[in-house]
């Protein structure tokens, strides 16, 4: 019988159940929470002050590391970048220029013929 209830109890948490039940123990959840916050919230405060603080002291430890690491890295990229971009400029006026030579030639051709 323990067994049984169980396996029931179990079953009844799976994904197959509908969104009504889940939803309303999700609200009971949240109510039963904000009721014991509300009732704790004196000894509740000094607590979250403090890991609010220990986490931003650790976020800002973890950021500035983060920059100083990601710093080098960045400046390399941005040099590859750039000399990227150089080499296709330089190649796409190579390509362009006997169009662009074509162009001007019919340009002079016609403001003579007028």
């Amino acid at each position: 019988l323990k067994l049984t209830l169980l396996c029931h109890s179990a079953s009844s948490q799976s994904s197959n159940t509908p969104l009504g039940p889940r939803m309303l123990d999700l609200i009971f959840g949240v109510v039963v929470g904000l009721c014991i916050g509300a009732l704790n919230g004196e000894n509740v405060k000094p607590c979250l002050v403090d890991t609010f603080h220990i986490g931003q002291h650790h976020t800002k430890k973890a950021a500035n590391k983060a920059a100083a690491t990601a710093g080098p890295y960045a400046k390399q990229m941005s040099e590859k970048a750039r000399s990227a971009a150089s080499s296709a400029s330089e190649k796409t006026k190579a390509a362009a220029a006997p169009y662009l030579a074509q162009a001007q030639d019919k340009y002079a051709q016609l403001r003579t013929k007028k």
